[in-house]
């Protein structure tokens, strides 16, 4: 299994990656407490990187890998609904805002791109202005959902704006961090 996510509410989904051959292509999704099947995860031609759960009804789902897909999924029962292939290279992590109104896809290839957490619809790509300049590990969202942070191989960290999609600060680590 190589990635999971739980959903925070009176029935607890739990979405479980699977490796088939060394390879992660699909998924499953289940009822925690009594492992009832709810749905599956398939549409990726190469492995699955990345998932996340919207945490507010309608539940949503959305994956990315290393066919540069974003796929996203309708339930329960979920099923795969649509397929965004703008990334040039692996998507690497994906996140919904705790509000749920939407969720961000990064990649390998330096960008990345806003969603309406309820349709799945592209909202939006991230300025390039201030970008990253090498590719985008992860993303994380502020608890109020007006701010997330993205984390690069280019060293730095950078703050956007949820509405503006541009970066308002940033922090470059140019030196190691010796932990002594």
């Amino acid at each position: 299994m190589r990635s999971t996510c739980f959903i925070n509410s009176t029935t607890t989904y739990l979405l479980k990656l699977f490796y088939l051959f060394a390879h992660l292509r699909f998924g499953a999704v289940f009822l925690f407490d009594t492992g009832a099947s709810v749905g599956e995860i398939s549409g990726h031609s190469k492995n699955i990187w990345t998932c996340d759960f919207k945490q507010t009804r309608p539940y949503r789902i959305a994956t990315g890998g290393e066919d540069m897909a974003v796929n996203w999924f309708e339930g329960p029962p979920f099923k795969f609904k649509s397929s965004f292939r703008e990334h040039q290279r692996f998507v690497t992590c994906i996140r919904f805002s705790p509000d749920g109104s939407k969720f961000i896809s990064v990649g390998q290839d330096k960008k990345g791109y806003v969603f309406d957490g309820k349709t799945g619809e592209k909202i939006a790509e991230l300025s390039s202005e201030n970008g990253h300049t090498l590719g985008i590990y992860s993303v994380s969202w502020s608890p109020d959902s007006k701010q997330f942070l993205t984390a690069s191989a280019d060293k730095t960290c950078k703050l956007w704006d949820a509405e503006t999609y541009k970066c308002i600060k940033y922090v470059y680590f140019c030196q190691p961090i010796i932990i002594t």
